[in-house]
């Protein structure tokens, strides 16, 4: 467990991780159930470790309410208000210490806003053109005749620059 929260602070990547686990011959977590559909270890197995708070102890309890659909033999399962929930820390259950698992929540959530998406579509500070741009202004500003975005012209210095 503390291999896998290591490699992911030293850059590898949920795949990359779960492949070395795989080459190793480590057990994954489904291999001594009925859950034999793909054997092994699969990157959303890192990703849900990784986002597991029972391996930091803490135990939460209460967090959805499942609802029948109508017509139907099937339910689906809904948030219930934070105010709800039930969280119990259990220091004795911790596997991963506190430093180690902050710096593993910190490049998760890095890694989440790199490739989360804003309103427009673009992702999180980038441009409408996907690139990171230098210009205060870029990908922010658009024409109110035509909506296209307006870009940086101009001369060679940045007091000669204009949108």
């Amino acid at each position: 467990m503390r291999r896998i929260f290591k490699d992911w602070i030293n850059g590898g990547s949920f795949n990359s991780i779960a492949k070395a686990l795989n080459e190793e011959g480590i057990a994954s977590p489904r291999d001594k159930t009925m859950h034999k559909r793909k054997s092994g270890w699969a990157g959303s197995s890192i990703r849900a470790m990784l986002l597991n708070e029972k391996y930091a102890g803490v135990w939460t309890f209460n967090e959805r309410r499942w609802i029948k659909v109508p017509g139907t033999n099937r339910r689906i399962p809904q948030r219930k208000d934070p105010s709800e929930v039930i969280r119990v820390p259990r220091e004795d259950l911790r596997i991963i210490d506190q430093p180690l698992w902050d710096a593993v929540q910190a490049r998760l959530g890095a890694t989440k806003d790199k490739y989360t998406l804003n309103e427009d579509g673009t992702p999180k500070g980038r441009s409408r053109g996907g690139t990171m741009s230098r210009y205060l202004l870029s990908g922010l500003l658009f024409c109110g005749a035509c909506d296209t975005p307006m870009i940086i012209g101009g001369g060679s210095g940045p007091s000669h620059r204009y949108y």
